[in-house]
């Protein structure tokens, strides 16, 4: 039997260096209670070590949320605060510290620092030569913004604010000419009601596909917004559809699709084989049943087949049901999950198709980076996916996704070229930059 898990052994896997260890101990923790403080802060402190800054200031957020009087936890979600750049926030958290530990010389010695920060951050000329962006993004959600950020930084100065704190983004707002908000959900509602903060600014927002369905669209004031992206056409059509007058309040909507970074996933030539691939989060959106019995009845006239599902399960019905059904069927050992995929061309290189089950999606990016790896896809036909994919690459019904993988066609140069010639990252950046170039009636 295996040892139980305990925070004693998940500081020793800490000392050791070992921090997927104690990360690995410290969720198996919490699992049994997520609101454990002093867990939380453990685990902080293991991802701001890794290197993992965001993901650190999330759960020291979390710690500091349930003991706003913790010392150890306000300080460590002080201490990444201020390596990220954020003098506002750190502030934040070292005033509600104040209010029980006012002569700690730690916090007074710091707070000094930070203030000092925070006045020279509030007077920066105003006389730089390249326009100042700031791109707002909130946290959690930064998956695209990191290449856009690395992309403007070369031509105009940039700040990239991921954070969960108002101020951050209204000092980042307040500072710029240009501000680009990452997803059109609670961010840009909050940006825009601001009765003056966008004033004389060119505003551009991008909007993925979730905040189409979740509510947001209508609680924007899209006044204030000079450009919308919108990363699929089907998804354009459904924003307009919410506000019929939208191209009376915006100067520009466009759409842009996000792209796929060549350089981070390599192309090998393949061959038919019996691995399949998910790649994603498992939620009612990615249609998970689907995504099952289409596979079992692969599996149930080829059992040669086996399914490898990279992602977390972020609704543990899913897990429950997987587990029963596959024990009912008597194919559990053929369906292995690796939870969340960081390294993902790594996890890519041993399979020969990558699977779509998905009900509606914008573009479903891991599919294009499996396809960039020279692997071939099989999508089903979500809403929207006959104007991004080929024909060829969809299936309606399990008879036809069963007839796709076990095809012996494979064509991987194919695969490649198609994401080269439609989604390449380098396309989509420069598309970005003529944009923005527009709005602001410059050149480079």
């Amino acid at each position: 039997m295996a040892d139980k898990p305990t925070l004693q052994k998940a500081e020793a896997c800490f000392e050791a260096g070992d921090f997927a260890g104690a990360r690995t101990i410290l969720k198996t923790l919490l699992a049994d209670d997520p609101n454990q403080a002093e867990l939380l802060n453990a685990l902080g402190a293991v991802e701001a070590q890794a290197g993992n800054l965001e993901a650190a200031v999330a759960w020291l957020e979390r710690s500091f949320k349930l003991d706003p009087t913790d010392r150890d936890a306000g300080l460590n979600l002080a201490a990444v605060l201020r390596e990220l750049g954020r003098p506002g926030a750190v502030l934040d958290v070292l005033d509600s510290l104040a209010t029980v530990h006012s002569d700690d010389p730690d916090l007074i010695a710091m707070r000094d620092v930070c203030a000092r920060e925070t006045d020279v951050s509030s007077n920066v000329s105003h006389l730089a030569a390249r326009p100042k962006m700031a791109l707002l993004c909130i946290r959690g959600m930064e998956n695209f913004i990191g290449d856009i950020a690395e992309h403007f930084g070369q031509y105009y100065e940039c700040r990239q604010v991921v954070s969960l704190n108002q101020r951050d983004f209204a000092e980042a707002a307040a500072w710029a000419d240009i501000v680009w908000i990452e997803w059109a959900n609670q961010l840009a509602i909050d940006l825009t009601k601001h009765p003056t903060l966008l004033d004389g600014k060119t505003v551009v927002c991008r909007l993925h596909s979730y905040e189409a369905y979740a509510g947001f669209v209508p609680q924007i004031d899209w006044s204030k917004i000079d450009t919308l992206i919108v990363v699929a056409a089907h998804i354009r059509e459904h924003v307009m559809a919410q506000v019929p007058d939208i191209m009376k309040k915006v100067n520009e909507i466009t759409v842009i699709p996000s792209g796929i970074d060549l350089d981070r996933f390599p192309f090998r030539k393949r061959s038919a084989g019996p691995h399949v691939a998910y790649l994603g989060s498992i939620n009612y959106k990615k249609g998970p049943m689907l995504l099952f019995h289409a596979f079992h009845a692969l599996t149930s006239a080829h059992p040669e087949f086996r399914l490898s599902i990279g992602g977390d399960i972020q609704d543990a019905r899913y897990h429950y049901y997987f587990e029963q059904l596959s024990h009912e069927t008597g194919i559990a050992d053929r369906i292995h999950f690796d939870g969340h995929i960081a390294d993902v061309p790594g996890w890519l290189e041993d399979k020969d198709l990558i699977v779509c089950s998905s009900v509606l999606e914008s573009q479903y990016l891991a599919i294009m980076e499996a396809m960039a790896c020279g692997i071939k896809p099989a999508i089903h036909n979500f809403v929207g996916a006959s104007g991004i994919y080929p024909r060829e690459y969809l299936w309606n019904t399990i008879p036809e996704f069963v007839g796709m993988a076990t095809n012996q066609e494979y064509k991987s140069l194919e695969y490649r070229e198609f994401i080269q010639n439609n989604y390449e990252m380098k396309k989509q950046l420069e598309a970005l930059s003529t944009l923005v170039e527009r709005r602001l009636g410059i050149g480079r």
